[in-house]
C-alpha cells in the first residue's frame, strides 16, 4: 500500500542514499521503494521507477522463498552482473515495509556494500518509525 512521503521525509531519506553513495567506492546510485514498488527517493539512480518496481518484485520473491523453506523472512538479495552490482535489502520495524536499493559498478566490494547498507538501513528504519 502506498503512502504519502512529507517533502521533508524525502528530502532526509535522500541525504541518506547519497551519503551511502558517497561512502562507498563503486556506488553509483541508490533508491528507496515501498512494497508495492514505488520510489519514495533515490539518488542518481537511471530510471528509478523501473528500479523500484523491479526491487519489490525482487524481495517478495526473497521473502517467499524465505517463508516456503521455513526459514523465515530474507533480509537481502545480492545480484551480480558482468558490469554491476546489485544489493536489495528490506527496512524492519518500519509501520510500512521498505526497501533499498544499492547499485554499484562491479568493483565494488560485497563486504563494504553490506556493511555500509546495514548502517544506513538502521538509520533510515529509525526515521521511518516515526511517521
Amino acid at each position: 500500500m502506498s503512502f504519502h512521503i512529507p517533502a521533508v521525509l524525502t528530502y532526509k531519506l535522500e541525504q541518506y542514499l547519497k551519503q551511502l553513495v558517497s561512502e562507498v567506492p563503486g556506488l553509483t546510485g541508490a533508491l528507496c521503494s515501498s512494497v508495492d514498488g514505488f520510489v519514495m527517493a533515490e539518488h542518481q539512480v537511471q530510471q528509478p521507477d523501473k528500479m523500484a518496481a523491479m526491487t519489490s518484485s525482487m524481495m517478495g520473491l526473497v521473502m517467499a522463498m524465505g517463508k516456503s523453506l521455513k526459514s523465515g523472512t530474507g533480509q537481502y538479495a545480492w545480484v551480480e552482473f558482468e558490469e554491476h552490482k546489485l544489493l536489495m535489502m528490506t527496512l524492519e520495524g518500519t509501520p510500512h515495509p521498505v526497501y533499498v536499493l544499492a547499485i554499484g559498478r562491479s568493483d565494488a566490494l560485497m563486504g563494504t556494500m553490506l556493511w555500509r547498507m546495514r548502517q544506513v538501513c538502521q538509520d533510515i528504519g529509525s526515521m521511518l518509525q516515526h511517521l
